[in-house]
């Protein structure tokens, strides 16, 4: 069946059988016309909107122990978490749509305000999404597909919006805590009300400790789990009826032991393509033409982890830590004279953070006698300030209007520590130690600077009892701005020293003026190359990246009755340009480099990406029933997204240096098909309820070639055509391919049965809850696989009034497929002069079944 023809037989099918968009959770469905979210900036009632939403309510979070993000994105089978080499680099896929590099590609909010970053040093959305889940969330708000002019400048492919509690209006609060195998505890409590005329407060705090429930192999230490604490202050005002003012403060201070990374060996071998050597004029006889690569990632069971020590402490890594303080001021004013509200959003971010860890997961004993090592030590500091005014109509006639604009700033300094490794003769731990002795280890910070302002507008007019259209449209400006050192940013006094620290070599009797004789080898590369293209100081790089764009979006809804709403928009999402961020050695050796600055640009055009453009077009319905069979919830869409010059991350090899670098790119173009369904139903069975979701993806790249020299990218597609501008260079094309880290089937189902106790005012409940997700590529390249899994999570409680206690096993059937994981060179094993470096495979171990109880007491 040609994809035309399925579009539109899903189609009709969508109209016809009108399926579901939105999912809900089983507190909701007592009252299933009743949950009212503020995706909109303004109350509204779920049903009603013309969106893709999974409102997750503080009863559900609370009742399945939701205290993060991965456990968020478990209630739509449209989001995907992904967590790679670091506890920092967290991606969420929505509809497809995985940010292997660039930044987020959902927006996340607290409150309505941005907050959402970038990581530095790896990919991902930084730690400000890894903290745990404060218990003042009332309702996480999720949605799909792009939204930026309501959500701003990071909601190209969705967002995820933490709506907080207020304080309340009498004296009240609660004390809860959980207990669970594998040494993990936590407790929370919360207190609050008026403390004077208008005015309320309210504490919130919490304290856990996770023991981890992997060990090193080597060390006996923990992998995974951590402690940490924090708190939040809120303040409500309300000095008149139409003006009102929250004021909310956080803080929390967290460490996250190293990640559970299991290192897998690529066990197959794969040549060059025929005729790619003679383009790459290699000769095979003598140098490698092959590769090796991991087709599935296998599963944890009976792995061994292995990861090496501080070479400062001799103890396991640190991991993770990070302090945060978040402030937050909003306020409204209800303002007759323009028939509508203005409100202000304030937030404020300062964040610390530090990470330590065995990158590449291999350690021989403890001490590690593994000559080579690749380790991290990072330090971020972030700051952000953002400031929205927002004006709603409430005006008598069909039309209405929001206008707003938004200022967004982020200061990121990230200092790296880490050095690539050992010179694999000496003992790496005293190779580390004899540079940071020198201060040749610490490389001088990176400075980053996001500014970013915006307008943005919606009318919103009712043509009709029955027909409504929407206009929306945000009109954005943002710059990235990047200060660093290029070239020697080791920061050794002379070339000499700069290359024995680098490549682990002598250069004692070795001249290193240009164009003289040297027959001693770095990486392959004569030692009088290197000192002619080297500068003796590192050179200063200033970047500016701009971009200028409009996201519009048009609605159109139509209602032929008070249980039917169906609706048609279409969308345009916008990823900014930006440059890459990754950590490492700053590059050495990039192209002809005949001057300090022709490296510089060189760097600044391999390295700087451009904007990724997508239209996304949905066609839903949201219905109510009500019958025989109970009552039902059924929701669905059907969606197409096209993208153009989408950010990918891709191996380059350097020229000189046979050096393999990952950087980003922008594919030239891609589609996605996909459907969602999803129901909460009321069973005529008195409670007993059941809501499920689906989500059928068809992903692929459409048009993704590149320019490659490596022999590892070339041999792992499996194609290669002589570029015409470039000499010993392969294009090689990924066309076809499907998109990175998107399952075709998704699935998620909840079943809750719940009864009164006897006669007494206390319910009993059990309740289970199940997610699928298919087989799915880890990258463009479409060679290493994440097999398909099933998790399976029960619980069982009493409720009353004032308190409940409830007992849970998660994972039940003690599933351990890796669902995520990465590739990265391989530095335990010596480079040579034929080939680029060899890569492994890394997967993060999965939670194994857990037992424990949860409880809270109310007052």
């Amino acid at each position: 069946m040609s994809k035309m023809r399925f579009m539109t037989s899903t189609a009709l099918a969508v109209l016809t059988a009108l399926p579901m968009t939105i999912a809900q959770t089983t507190e909701g469905w007592a009252q299933l016309d009743e949950i009212v979210v503020t995706t909109r900036k303004r109350e509204e009632n779920l049903q009603d909107l013309p969106l893709a939403v999974t409102a997750i309510g503080a009863q559900q979070l609370e009742r399945t122990g939701t205290n993060g993000l991965e456990d968020i994105t478990k209630f739509s089978p449209s989001f995907i978490f992904d967590q790679n080499s670091a506890q920092k680099d967290v991606r969420i896929a929505v509809r497809g749509l995985s940010a292997t590099r660039g930044r987020s590609n959902v927006a996340f909010l607290v409150d309505g305000i941005d907050v959402t970053s970038e990581a530095i040093g790896t990919s991902g959305a930084s730690l400000l999404t890894s903290q745990r889940l404060l218990s003042d969330v009332v309702r996480v708000e999720a949605v799909k597909g792009p939204q930026s002019a309501l959500y701003g400048r990071a909601a190209f492919a969705g967002a995820i919006n933490y709506v907080t509690k207020d304080a309340p209006e009498e004296f009240e609060g609660y004390v809860g805590g959980e207990i669970a195998e594998y040494s993990e505890y936590s407790v929370e409590g919360s207190v609050g009300g008026p403390i004077a005329d208008n005015l309320r407060m309210m504490i919130n705090g919490f304290y856990w400790d996770e023991a981890g429930q992997y060990s090193n192999s080597v060390s006996g230490g923990s992998l995974g789990g951590g402690e940490g604490w924090g708190g939040a202050v809120t303040i409500n005002f309300e000095p008149t009826d139409t003006f009102d003012i929250k004021a909310r403060f956080e803080y929390t201070d967290e460490q996250f032991n190293p990640l559970p990374r299991i290192r897998f060996e690529q066990d197959e071998t794969v040549a060059l393509p025929p005729g790619a050597d003679v383009i790459l004029g290699r000769n095979c006889a003598t140098t490698d033409c092959e590769t090796t690569v991991l087709r599935r990632y296998p599963s944890a069971g009976g792995a061994v982890l292995s990861a090496g020590e501080n070479f400062r402490t001799g103890e396991d890594y640190e991991g993770n830590e990070q302090q945060l303080f978040r402030g937050s001021l909003v306020a409204t004013w209800d303002i007759d004279a323009i028939r509508g509200t203005l409100t202000s959003l304030t937030g404020y971010v300062d964040s610390d953070t530090a990470e330590g860890y065995d990158w590449d997961s291999f350690a021989i004993g403890r001490p590690d006698t593994n000559l080579l090592s690749h380790d991290i030590f990072n330090e971020t500091d972030t700051e952000i300030f953002s400031q929205e005014l927002r004006y709603q109509s409430d005006f008598d006639g069909p039309i209405q209007v929001t206008l707003g604009g938004n200022y967004w700033k982020q200061d990121r300094e990230f200092r790296e520590f880490g050095i690539l490794g050992g010179d694999g003769v000496n003992p790496w731990q005293d190779v580390f130690s004899a540079a940071a002795a020198n201060g040749n280890s610490a490389r001088v910070p990176r400075t980053i600077e996001d500014t970013h302002w915006s307008v943005y507008g919606m009318i919103e007019w009712e043509v009709n009892d029955q027909f409504k259209l929407t206009l929306e449209n945000r009109y954005t400006d943002e710059t990235f701005d990047e200060s660093r050192l290029l070239l020697g940013g080791q920061m050794q006094a002379t070339v000499g020293p700069f290359i024995e620290d680098t490549f682990g070599v002598t250069t004692e009797g070795c001249s290193l003026t240009p164009g003289t004789d040297c027959n001693t080898v770095a990486r392959g590369v004569p030692l009088s190359t290197i000192a002619g293209l080297l500068p003796l100081a590192p050179v200063q790089l200033d970047r500016t990246v701009e971009s200028k764009f409009n996201a519009p979006k048009v609605t159109a809804e139509y209602k032929p009755n008070e249980d039917v709403l169906l609706y048609l928009s279409v969308a345009q999402g916008v990823k900014p340009a930006g440059g890459d961020v990754l950590g490492g050695g700053n590059p050495f050796f990039f192209g002809d480099m005949t001057s300090i600055e022709s490296a510089v640009q060189v760097f600044v055009d391999s390295f700087t990406f451009d904007s990724e453009k997508m239209w996304s077009y949905e066609l839903g319905a949201k219905t109510n029933w009500t019958g025989g069979f109970g009552d039902l919830v059924l929701n669905g869409a059907f969606f197409f997204q096209d993208y153009t010059d989408k950010q990918v991350s891709v191996r380059t090899v350097d020229p000189v240096s046979g050096d393999v670098q990952r950087r980003t790119v922008n594919a030239g173009a891609a589609e996605v098909y996909g459907i969602e369904l999803e129901s909460v139903w009321l069973t005529p069975l008195d409670g007993l309820s059941i809501s499920a979701g689906y989500t059928w993806l068809d992903t692929e790249y459409t048009e993704f070639l590149d320019a490659s020299q490596s022999v590892d990218t070339i041999a792992r597609i499996g194609n290669c055509t002589a570029d015409t501008v470039e000499a010993n260079t392969c294009i090689v094309d990924r066309s076809g391919n499907e998109l990175e880290r998107a399952p075709e089937h998704a699935f998620s189902m909840t079943a809750t049965y719940m009864r009164p106790l006897a006669n007494s005012d206390i319910d009993w409940f059990v309740e289970g809850d199940t997610q699928y997700q298919a087989e799915r590529f880890a990258d463009t390249d479409n060679v290493t696989a994440f097999d398909d899994y099933w998790r399976l999570n029960l619980r069982a409680g009493l409720e009353a009034e004032d308190w409940e206690v409830i007992v849970f096993m998660d994972n039940v059937t003690n599933d351990d497929t890796i669902t995520s994981g990465s590739q990265i060179p391989d530095f335990s094993r010596p480079l040579t002069p034929s080939r680029s470096p060899f890569f492994v495979d890394l997967g993060i171990a999965p939670p194994k079944r857990q037992v424990g109880v949860r409880a809270k007491y109310r007052f």
